[in-house]
């Protein structure tokens, strides 16, 4: 039987970012004998079906230093298969990935090696980094989509993108989410305030710095006036401020993050600097829970059909706001809408159709 290697230079096991839910969705639908290959500062886990190259934080030159190691375990798993295939994770800095690409090809020469990018890295850096980085970065990332044996970008905005800048034709695979991921037990809750808004994701990572900083400075203040017993629970660490109507559970469990999602009263993502797709938002669609965002919070999600909308979006915070007031007021009306539009985002996002349509769509190719 084929093999295949599924590698991440950043924690998948344990899941602790829309990244790792978007790459272990991936990984858990994949047909077939399989294992994935990670570098994590998180939780040194080894067993049948993943490898960790355990660093002791996240810093670049340790990255760095554990690609050859990685390497040779993936050479390990796939030694003797006929049509062995690497799928490179892309949410990391394409450096560690062209370091890689460069060692596998001469350590694995007959692997068949797919590039998942989750977004353009180029643009991440372009705007966070120097203009070293930014140019190495560039040079490195055009090289692995002209090398690799197949590449792929998360929606049609992002594939005319890479196109554009690089020339080259990609094949669109969506961000997604398994179900199974969606699915927890109804247990009564140890903690859930009566009304909330719900945002998860790192304050460290500059995107989600500014939503949060807009939910706190901008919208509850404005919010709390007029629903008093409005909370705003946020998860995801890194953040360190106190306001009366906050919750900060930092990093929590998987299923716990299912159940504060689905019982909140909306999802509300003013995020002005984003790149690829938003899982939670995606999650959140796909569990009928009421999304006001940002046209930039909602990039390269297909959300434009039925008459009545959700998500509700519009690039200006006023508009946002009024939006918020509205699903707030009208809550129950809301919710039922969006619980009876959930089935359309399923359709599209079931990490299962999407794996089971790439792999037919692979084995094409290579059978060609």
């Amino acid at each position: 039987m084929n093999r295949t290697a599924f590698v991440a230079f950043y924690a998948v096991y344990p899941s602790n970012m829309g990244s790792s839910e978007v790459s272990s969705s991936f990984f858990e639908t994949w047909k077939g004998k399989k294992k994935i290959f990670q570098i994590s500062h998180l939780k040194n886990i080894n067993n049948k079906i993943i490898n960790t190259q355990f660093i002791i934080r996240e810093k670049p030159i340790y990255k760095i230093l554990k690609i050859i190691p990685l390497v040779k375990k993936i050479r390990q798993f796939l030694l003797k298969n006929q049509k062995p295939i690497i799928i490179i994770e892309g949410p990391s800095w394409i450096g560690y990935s062209f370091f890689f690409f460069i060692v596998a090809k001469i350590l694995i020469p007959r692997a068949f090696i797919i590039y998942h990018s989750h977004s353009i890295e180029y643009e991440i850096r372009k705007n966070n980094s120097n203009y070293f980085i930014s140019f190495f970065t560039k040079i490195t990332e055009k090289y692995i989509f002209h090398n690799v044996d197949l590449a792929t970008s998360v929606s049609v905005k992002e594939k005319k993108k890479i196109n554009n800048l690089y020339n080259k034709e990609t094949i669109i695979f969506p961000n997604g989410v398994n179900l199974k991921r969606l699915q927890v037990e109804e247990k009564k809750f140890f903690f859930k305030p009566k009304q909330y808004l719900f945002y998860s994701g790192s304050y460290l990572y500059g995107p989600n710095k500014q939503a949060i900083d807009l939910l706190n400075n901008y919208f509850m203040p404005k919010l709390v006036k007029k629903f008093p017993d409005l909370k705003l629970i946020l998860t995801g660490g890194g953040y360190y401020n106190n306001y009366s109507w906050l919750i900060n559970l930092g990093i929590i469990r998987k299923n716990y993050l299912i159940k504060l999602l689905k019982g909140a009263q909306l999802i509300l993502t003013p995020i002005y600097e984003g790149y690829g797709t938003r899982v939670k938002i995606i999650e959140a669609l796909m569990l009928g829970v009421p999304v006001v965002s940002s046209s930039k919070g909602i990039d390269g999600i297909d959300y434009k059909f039925g008459s009545f909308k959700n998500p509700l979006v519009n690039q200006n915070k006023k508009i946002l706001l009024n939006y918020a007031i509205k699903v707030l007021r009208n809550n129950k009306l809301y919710k039922k809408n969006s619980k009876e539009n959930k089935l359309k985002y399923i359709a599209i996002y079931n990490m299962e159709e999407i794996v089971k349509k790439f792999q037919f769509l692979i084995n094409k190719i290579r059978n060609d």
